[in-house]
């Protein structure tokens, strides 16, 4: 529930969603009346604030943005030794691709993600050694 609470207590996480996720990640909408996906982002974004003023405490809009992929990334890159991105080798992880497919049916956010895995070359600067897909979903109701 801590999850839930952090974006109850965070209703400034509708304007991030809107305006800076939006614009340079990939959302899809499956309308809840017909189950058809909506892609277009100026109708997502309408739908979205639209759930936000008449839902003001829905978490759907202010939950659809990177914030949820903040556990994954602690965990993926931890300090301990053996973890998948090791800091002490300078790796890093850069993100390739990230969806986010909105169920407002189900009051749910898919988040899917492609990271690149690189590591530090002398001439090529970071040189990607691997691809990491990811994904995670949440379900506030569940």
């Amino acid at each position: 529930w801590e999850l839930v609470r952090y974006y109850q207590d965070r209703p400034g996480l509708v304007d991030y969603t809107l305006q800076k996720e939006l614009p340079r990640m990939h959302y899809v909408w499956i309308d809840p009346m017909t189950g058809e996906p909506v892609v277009e982002k100026d109708l997502i974004g309408s739908l979205l604030a639209q759930e936000a003023s008449s839902a003001p405490q829905s978490i759907l809009p202010r939950c659809a943005n990177q914030s949820l992929l903040a556990d994954l990334l602690q965990f993926l890159s931890a300090p301990e030794h053996d973890s998948l991105i090791r800091r002490q080798f300078h790796m890093a992880a850069q993100t390739d691709r990230v969806e986010f497919v909105l169920e407002p049916a189900a009051g749910s956010v898919l988040v899917k993600a492609t990271l690149l895995l690189c590591l530090p070359h002398p001439s090529q600067g970071m040189v990607q050694i691997a691809s990491l897909h990811a994904s995670c979903q949440f379900v506030p109701q569940a």
